[in-house]
């Protein structure tokens, strides 16, 4: 993805730009500029990619086919890149030109952009974008990606979308089951591909598994397995002024060393560069751009095991409590994101704990060190002796034996190793134990909590909705499907939710005036913080990017929180005259 953070914490969006007030700051760091009415177009933006995509077919989700599809497919909507600033998931006009919210809330009426034009390759060489495609696009949905059960309420009796019509050539009307103040982030989600537009031809005549062909900014021309991949700017996009670069070649490059050492080269114009590399490459070769980047939000977290019946630990909240007294965030944010090395050389960093939700949900995340939250901000403290007393008078005096299951391509494994280590000092001796992500890892995860210990979640950039009310009712709502955590306020073994946070999560679901949803989303953290019925980990910190100056508007606008970033490609320029273009 483009602009990731280079704190090495889960990067997803979040923060706000700052290039600080010493010396030091401004000789490192390059301030963005919004170089938009001097764009040219034209020139190959030199990038990369990790691996090959197992597939092109926009409905099997995996990071490896994720940009090759946002780059040449469409949604009716997209989340609107932020400026200068942090995403805020706000929802401009993509396929659909326009949408109106009835009066009950419980239907969106979409008018689809006229002219719009597949590829012009076979078997569809450029026929016009019409509503049969996207009533065709629902319906494969349902039967096809496994994201469907967080749309449609066919396969989810909790779901919003009860189903899609069509009254005439230019709509598209969805019917919802009751009002979802987040619906249109959902439809809109460039990560989760939840709702690409997919060409009728689908399954018969186009087979999307080996061929890639959208409505798109660009086109796949060329893709040679474990070589790469060749794009160029789609001619017919509806867009006639972007995108302003030709083509993107995508090499195959799977090992961060190589990538690196293209990058130094000039053969990358930009890469995620580690928190522990990106200051050596400044210092080594100054025509490189480094930008202040937002903060990066952990969204790993661990979840508790409900088993055996009426009688796990995690039952009682006041263990739940002691197992996040014992984190010293702070100290986690520092190692993960090398925060030290770059306060010491006068950069600036912010540091954020996360609450209940990660700390990149900008303006609806509550601040556990701000005077706000209130009185259960304490159970985010460092607080070892409290978690001790918690803990024994819970029953658990001498500690107690747990064991935890994760995977290993879930999560940073020494991340992992921190946070136990900290527990382990008030009395939590954990047993690590990694399975088979297909077997048991994946069963245990979608269980409702139903499994003995602890288990390693992950938080990846497109895990849940990128709107603060969607994620809770993703994560903490009894209706929220596999996605829910399976507590209960009783005590109990069962998933049968707590009442409470439904309440607040239906109200917020229902409210469409930011404001209010803002402070209902505070009510949540106030009071999940003291339940603890999951555990973010501890925070994360603002990072760096760095790219090389011919790559012009980089980290001008900036990515979803749900790392929803290739559309910024459509953003950049080439700049002819800077390096490594321009060599010194």
């Amino acid at each position: 993805m483009l602009g990731v953070s280079a704190a090495s914490v889960a990067a997803c969006g979040g923060g706000s730009k700052s290039t600080g007030n010493t010396s030091t700051v401004s000789s490192l760091i390059t301030r963005p500029v919004d170089t938009t009415k001097t764009a040219k177009r034209g020139g190959v933006f030199k990038w990369f990619w990790k691996g090959d995509p197992p597939n092109f077919d926009p409905s099997f989700a995996s990071t490896l086919n994720r940009t090759p599809k946002n780059l040449a497919n469409s949604l009716l909507v997209q989340i609107k890149p932020g400026y200068m600033a942090p995403q805020t998931s706000e929802v401009i006009p993509d396929l659909a030109e326009s949408w109106e919210v009835s009066g009950d809330k419980t239907e969106i009426v979409f008018k689809l952009r006229p002219g719009v034009k597949w590829h012009n390759l076979p078997p569809l060489n450029g026929r016009e974008l019409d509503v049969q495609d996207v009533l065709f696009s629902w319906e494969r949905l349902l039967r096809l990606n496994a994201n469907s059960a967080t749309l449609a309420n066919a396969v989810n009796p909790n779901a919003p979308i009860l189903g899609i019509t069509s009254p005439d050539p230019r709509t598209v009307v969805f019917k919802l089951k009751q009002p979802n103040s987040y619906i249109l982030t959902l439809i809109g989600d460039q990560v989760g591909g939840n709702m690409v537009i997919v060409p009728r031809e689908a399954d018969t005549t186009l087979d999307l598994r080996r061929t890639l062909l959208g409505t798109g900014p660009y086109i796949l021309t060329n893709y040679t397995p474990s070589v790469g991949l060749t794009f160029k700017r789609n001619p017919d996009y509806y867009d006639k002024e972007r995108p302003y670069i030709d083509q993107i070649e995508m090499p195959i490059v799977p090992e961060y060393a190589t990538q690196l050492a293209q990058f130094r080269s000039g053969a990358i114009y930009q890469m995620a560069v580690t928190s522990q590399d990106i200051l050596a490459q400044k210092r080594d070769i100054p025509e490189l751009s480094l930008y202040a980047g937002d903060v990066a939000a952990n969204g790993t977290h661990t979840a508790f095991g409900w088993l055996p019946s009426g009688k796990s630990p995690f039952l009682d909240q006041r263990v739940r409590q002691a197992y996040s007294l014992s984190w010293d965030r702070d100290l986690f944010i520092e190692t993960a994101g090398n925060t030290r090395a770059f306060e010491s050389e006068g950069l600036p960093i912010q540091k954020r704990w996360n609450s209940s939700i990660p700390c990149n949900f900008e303006g609806y995340w509550l601040d556990p060190k701000g005077k706000e939250f209130g009185p259960s901000a304490k159970y985010y403290k460092h607080d070892p002796a409290e978690a001790k007393k918690l803990l024994a008078a819970a029953g658990y005096a001498n500690g107690l034996d747990i064991v935890e299951t994760a995977t290993p391509s879930i999560g940073n494994a020494d991340q992992v190793q921190i946070v136990n280590g900290f527990a382990s000092e008030v009395g939590f001796r954990i047993a690590l134990n990694s399975v088979d992500l297909t077997t048991k890892y994946t069963p245990m995860r979608d269980s409702l909590g139903q499994f003995d210990g602890l288990l390693v979640k992950a938080g990846t950039s497109g895990a849940g909705p990128i709107d603060a009310i969607g994620r809770f009712a993703y994560e903490y709502s009894a209706k929220g499907g596999p996605n829910f955590y399976g507590f209960n306020a009783t005590g109990q073994s069962d998933p049968a939710g707590d009442p409470q946070v439904e309440a607040l999560i239906d109200r917020g679901l229902a409210e469409f005036d930011i404001p209010k949803r803002r402070q209902i989303a505070f009510d949540l953290q106030r009071y999940l913080a003291e339940k603890l019925y999951l555990v973010y980990y501890p925070g994360g910190s603002s990072g760096f990017d760095i790219a090389w100056p011919a790559l012009r508007n980089f980290d001008v606008f900036t990515g979803s929180l749900g790392g929803g970033t290739d559309q910024l490609a459509t953003y950049y320029w080439i700049d002819q005259t800077e390096p490594p273009l321009k060599k010194a």
